[in-house]
């Protein structure tokens, strides 16, 4: 649990503009909660005051955006060549034969619907593939901005080794949360009751493993494991539940996802902020 009255690390200049940002953490599980549920909103709120970060929000969105675009009008495109391929269309030359093109050109459209729907399905998976460059240099400048920390010069080894680091450590993420959902399905054989309690727990593990994610940049470039992020997490779990919480709401309206996501990983990083800045997470970054 957070204690309230954990001093500033004096060390870590902070700037005025972001004076409130770096404030001691409220006590007491539900306020915590709370306070983490605002700041997948809040990283929203700081890029609109530091419009110069916008580009690194948009470009992971426009390209994802972009592809699922391309993918949807080759898919509707491509789906009667395909459907041609096995099934020469029919020429409409009485009621049969009518009714034969009228079925080839459904089973065309439905061809069409599988194969955008997999593509759908395919960019929602890359979706932070993608957007990992971004939101990592994105990150990072929210704490140079907010602690006051010097930038570290670019080096592509330490890039490629930062992108190896995150991407396999979300991998593993994603197969802890599939581990954690798939026995929690089993609460569903108990009739009403059980699919209650699983669709209380599910949501709480998503939210938790959301949030680890979305702090993923800012504990990557301290060189934490694994084991220690999630344990940072686990740490604070109302605090990090809030914010996964914050962060489902952000991604509910399909498409919107793709969106949000920076947002979601600014508002991480201004989270993670505050963490570290009152002694609660690891504030020295590791080169």
């Amino acid at each position: 649990m957070i204690e309230d009255s954990s001093a500033p690390d004096p060390s870590c200049p902070r700037e005025s503009a972001w004076a409130r940002a770096l404030d001691p953490l409220p006590s007491g599980r539900w306020k915590q909660a709370l306070t983490g549920f605002t700041y997948p909103f809040r990283g929203l709120g700081f890029l609109r005051r530091e419009p110069m970060l916008l580009p690194l929000a948009i470009m992971p969105a426009v390209l994802n955006l972009g592809l699922a675009v391309v993918g949807l009008v080759l898919a509707f495109l491509q789906a009667p060549f395909l459907v041609g391929w096995l099934w020469q269309r029919p020429q409409a030359t009485d009621l049969g034969t009518w009714l034969l093109a009228a079925l080839w050109v459904l089973v065309a459209i439905l061809l069409g619907a599988l194969v955008a729907t997999l593509w759908l399905v395919l960019v929602y998976a890359v979706a932070g593939l993608v957007a990992t460059p971004f939101t990592d240099y994105l990150t990072e400048q929210v704490e140079l901005k907010v602690l006051g920390l010097e930038g570290q010069d670019f080096r592509f080894g330490r890039f490629l080794r930062d992108m190896f680091w995150s991407l396999s450590h979300s991998l593993l993420n994603v197969l802890a949360w599939a581990a954690v959902m798939g026995l929690l399905l089993l609460l569903n054989l108990v009739p009403v009751l059980g699919s209650v309690v699983f669709g209380a727990l599910s949501a709480t593990a998503t939210a938790y493993f959301l949030a680890r994610e979305m702090h993923d940049g800012c504990m990557t470039r301290r060189r934490l494991a694994w084991l220690e992020k999630q344990r940072l997490v686990a740490r604070h779990a109302p605090l990090m539940i809030g914010f996964g919480l914050g962060t489902m709401v952000l991604f509910w309206i399909p498409g919107f996802n793709l969106i949000m996501l920076p947002f979601a990983h600014v508002g991480g990083a201004l989270l993670y902020c505050r963490l570290a800045h009152n002694g609660h997470a690891p504030l020295e970054r590791k080169g």
